[in-house]
């Protein structure tokens, strides 16, 4: 099996500097912008989260400088990205006194639920590979600084109360704060710091009327190698509080932002195709002969 994948990856690879050769010897300067669409997912070391497939999108402006086969990206991209987990059911509970002063074990189940992440990022890329004539091959680093991100937690909550004195728990007594699954979310927003990310870019040239303008469609994929975040967080995922009916109410805190969970690794996964409109907008020949030359037969 990984004979095939090898010879594969080789067959790809040869069909692709193929593709790839030179236009000219000259040095080019490219105003680059692009628009892009994506899907994401979430890899973490916790056993209680379950990544879902989330989307995202993103527009940049940059440049890029090449010379013969050789080029290198640079710019400024913003990166709008839908992030969202499946949380395994829990159960919670708290001593309490009821109005008469008696003790009783308030206990609340929660199942389904979901946790959202809106995240709005600047990303800077640095890039290297090849481009010639038909298609191009982009890999580096991207540097993701988040600029705000709004999460929601929602969840379908139950509750009773167990008393001594009773043999069964109270239940479905709304009055006192007792209920059978309903809905229930909270919301938030913060910052959280920055991400290094590998990125990757491959696909094909596509010629335009206008010589000095071409279009790319590629496809790209960002993977987080690094987190310097402000996750750390006191607050636990699910916590009782007191309403102003004196009820207790649930609390939820997203996973990743809980004390439970801000310490975990997390590697963020983004793959996606991207449409990049290419503008030369300068070049440097070696004679006016070749300039001449580059005019007339390219």
């Amino acid at each position: 099996m990984k004979k095939r994948i090898s010879i594969l990856a080789i067959s790809i690879l040869v069909a692709f500097f193929a593709m790839s050769q030179p236009l000219t010897t000259a040095e080019y300067h490219s105003l680059l912008m692009w628009v892009g669409g994506n899907t994401n997912t979430t890899m973490d070391k916790l056993d209680w989260t379950q990544s879902k497939l989330g989307a995202g999108g993103m527009l940049g402006v940059g440049y890029q400088w090449q010379k013969k086969l050789f080029a290198i990206n640079t710019g400024l991209e913003i990166s709008f990205q839908h992030r969202s987990l499946s949380i395994s059911d829990a159960e919670v509970s708290q001593t309490m006194l009821d109005t008469e002063r008696m003790p009783f074990l308030y206990r609340g189940w929660i199942k389904d639920r979901t946790d959202n992440m809106n995240m709005l990022d600047i990303n800077i890329p640095l890039l290297a590979g090849v481009q010639g004539k038909a298609a191009y091959f982009l890999a580096g680093l991207k540097l993701s600084i988040n600029g705000y991100t709004w999460c929601q937690q929602s969840a379908l909550f139950s509750t009773d109360g167990l008393y001594d004195r009773f043999y069964d728990p109270l239940v479905n007594m709304p009055n006192h704060g007792f209920h059978d699954y309903q809905p229930t979310s909270t919301n938030h927003s913060g910052w959280l710091g920055a991400e290094l990310m590998a990125s990757a870019e491959v696909g094909i040239l596509i010629p335009t009327k206008k010589e000095n303008t071409k279009i790319r469609l590629g496809l790209f994929a960002d993977y987080g190698l690094y987190q310097y975040n402000v996750r750390i967080s006191n607050q636990q995922g699910d916590m009782l509080e007191t309403d102003w009916s004196n009820f207790l109410r649930l609390q939820l805190n997203h996973a990743y932002l809980s004390s439970e969970g801000a310490k975990a690794i997390i590697n963020n996964l983004n793959l996606g195709l991207k449409l990049t409109i290419q503008m030369q907008y300068g070049g440097h020949y070696p004679c006016l002969i070749c300039r001449w030359n580059h005019r007339k037969f390219n």
